[in-house]
């Protein structure tokens, strides 16, 4: 990872600019390559985790118990974690680099006013949100004790009869649990689904909001050969979240800005000038 320290604002756009150019990053489709996320944090010190891999003793199945997961809209599900409070494996990322800066820098009770604030790059294809995933999110959620993939994917075959339409078998359903497992995703919502956020979370809508969702831990490496179609079923899923891959934390195309603390003010002060605060933000 890249780790850069900035003085001045303009430094920051600079090197956002430089990356938009390197990576060809396109604004028609964001789907047809790589994009760029932003996440902002108020301690450079932090590293990236999702808020239930902060919390040693918390138990995600116990955290989730009371939301309701009968959705095929993945983004729906997410609103409703997020509209509870609860600590999940979604790690908040925006396409726009103004709203990380501004989490970044905003600290509403001064706790980290004098500490360097971090906003972390990360370039990524995003993941275009497909129904199923909602169903495979949200019941790794609900796993207490470990189980194989090929018992787990027939399981899901049972309850959801929508699964057997898409999955002709327990193996093709597998293989798309293991890629969930093997290294999570990023997910961005299209247009027609930040249409209907605005009904029912308007907040995603106004921070420009992706999501890094991590996999489960497995109880041996998802090394290649565990990935094809003949071996995937035989793989052990952990009832614990796994950490956040190299490819968002550590890869070499990952850059890790340094804010000094003596500068958030301005730039919280430059944001607002752009209409980028807690009012439309936050509220």
């Amino acid at each position: 990872m890249e780790e850069i320290i900035v003085n001045r604002i303009d430094d920051i756009y600079k090197i956002v600019n430089q990356k938009e150019s390197y990576f060809r990053v396109s604004e028609r489709n964001p789907y047809d390559g790589v994009c760029l996320f932003f996440r902002g944090q108020a301690d450079y010190s932090w590293p990236l985790k999702p808020s239930i891999k902060r919390d040693e003793g918390l138990i995600e199945v116990d955290e989730l118990k009371d939301i309701d997961s009968n959705s095929d809209d993945l983004f729906e599900y997410i609103a409703k974690c997020q509209h509870y409070g609860k600590k999940t494996r979604f790690l908040d990322y925006s396409t726009n680099v103004d709203v990380a800066l501004f989490f970044a820098c905003y600290d509403d009770d001064n706790k980290y006013r004098d500490k360097d604030a971090s906003l972390f790059i990360c370039p990524y294809r995003p993941r275009k949100k497909v129904w199923c995933d909602t169903i495979i999110i949200s019941e790794l959620s609900l796993l207490r004790n470990e189980i194989s993939v090929g018992n787990f994917a027939s399981d899901l075959l049972k309850k959801y009869d929508q699964l057997k339409k898409k999955f002709g078998n327990v193996t093709e359903l597998a293989v798309d649990i293991v890629s969930w497992l093997d290294h999570g995703f990023m997910v961005l919502p299209d247009d027609e689904e930040y249409e209907k956020l605005k009904k029912n979370n308007s907040r995603i809508v106004a921070q420009q909001g992706a999501f890094f969702i991590c996999g489960n831990k497995t109880k041996t490496p998802l090394v290649s050969w565990n990935r094809i179609s003949s071996h995937a079923v035989n793989n052990i899923i952990l009832p614990e979240v796994e950490e956040v891959p190299d490819t968002v934390s550590e890869s070499e195309f990952v850059a890790k800005i340094r804010i000094p603390s003596d500068l958030k003010r301005d730039i919280l002060t430059y944001l607002d000038y752009k209409g980028i605060n807690k009012r439309k933000l936050l509220m």
